[in-house]
């Protein structure tokens, strides 16, 4: 999900950086502390020629180094998910632990889940029933692109339901009022924010929950995540989404190097530069001032691909101008069609 609306940036930096890697139907994601300000991402190579106006010292610095790629992870969580809703992980809340699935989002800073009965929830969170939660006293209201909610802030025991044992304190949202934001048959009762603290809603006093693990653990600030789309099960042939979030690493296994970077250009969303779109081989060719007009975002939360009105005029234009032929009697697609988005890069070439 597109996460809250702009925030002020402010306070320490957290050392980190972002790591995607586009495999066939799949892709890693990992935030890193190595030590200093590191913000990076892996691409498969197509070099383009450069063109737009964003120039080097527009970016927060970038640094290649080898301790990221080795960082231990500390554990595996599978993800599972409904296709088109997103991916979701297990968490246990509270004690005695109740286990809710929470949509996996690199959109918001947020954790929170639903606290109360709801249509589209075949479970909720019962804040009378756990023994350790604390109410902050406050409410938090947090909007998206798409929905909203809002709910009671309190701190409570949480933790990875396949790894109980790394539990940490931290802020939970009990959502008692909601608006288009649970999704029917998506299987998951919440939302689990893993981006920075400066987006964090009502401010960003609240910290997140991955920030609250590597403080309590003092983990590596890493995580990652593998995401192979939809696959059939063996018994139900029905399908569904899987893959696997790494804690306090990168899993070397989960990839194919080498690996490319780009750097996030502000500690809030992981917003990145494209530089130019291709459909299909055939570039757009717009200056990316309009590519990456407000911001381009790194969003696990949404499976919706957003671009600004101009772009998507042109992008769909290039696909009708290729591969349909109308008629009166029928539209017939000659041949599938794939979308590229070519990035800035660390060394400032373009893949």
């Amino acid at each position: 999900m597109m996460g809250p609306g702009p925030a002020t940036l402010m306070g320490r930096h957290l050392n980190r950086r972002l790591v995607i890697r586009f495999i066939v139907s799949s892709f890693l994601l990992s935030k890193t502390c190595v030590g200093h300000n590191v913000f990076k991402l892996p691409l498969h190579s197509a070099v383009v020629e450069s063109q737009g106006s964003f120039a080097a010292s527009d970016f927060i610095s970038l640094e290649a180094t080898e301790e990221a790629m080795s960082s231990t992870p500390v554990q595996h969580s599978r993800l599972r998910g409904q296709p088109g809703q997103g991916y979701y992980l297990v968490i246990n809340i509270g004690t005695p632990p109740q286990k809710l699935n929470v949509l996996i989002d690199t959109g918001s800073s947020n954790l929170a889940v639903g606290a109360v009965p709801h249509e589209f929830l075949s479970k909720y969170f019962h804040m009378n029933l756990s023994t350790t939660l604390e109410e902050s006293g406050d409410v938090v209201v947090v909007p998206y692109t798409q929905g909203m909610w809002e709910g009671k802030l309190v701190h409570d025991l949480v933790s990875p339901a396949e790894q109980p044992e790394l539990s940490s304190r931290t802020y939970l949202a009990c959502i008692t009022n909601s608006s288009e934001f649970f999704v029917n048959g998506s299987n998951w009762h919440g939302i689990l924010g893993l981006g920075y603290a400066n987006i964090a809603r009502p401010n960003r006093e609240v910290t997140p929950y991955f920030d609250s693990l590597v403080a309590t653990w003092n983990i590596s600030n890493v995580f990652s995540m593998q995401l192979c789309g939809s696959q059939e099960d063996n018994v139900t042939q029905e399908l569904s989404l899987v893959g696997t979030l790494v804690l306090g690493g990168i899993d070397s296994l989960l990839f194919e190097q080498p690996l490319l970077y780009t750097p996030i250009t502000r500690e809030w969303y992981y917003e990145v530069v494209i530089t130019d779109i291709a459909v299909s081989g055939v570039r757009v060719d717009l200056s990316c001032d309009w590519y990456n007009k407000d911001r381009t975002i790194v969003d696990s939360g949404t499976t919706n691909l957003r671009l600004p009105q101009k772009v998507f005029s042109a992008v769909v234009a290039l696909i009708q101008s290729k591969y349909l032929v109308c008629n009166l009697c029928c539209a017939k697609m000659l041949q599938f069609f794939f979308i590229t988005f070519v990035m800035l890069l660390s060394d400032k070439e373009e893949h």
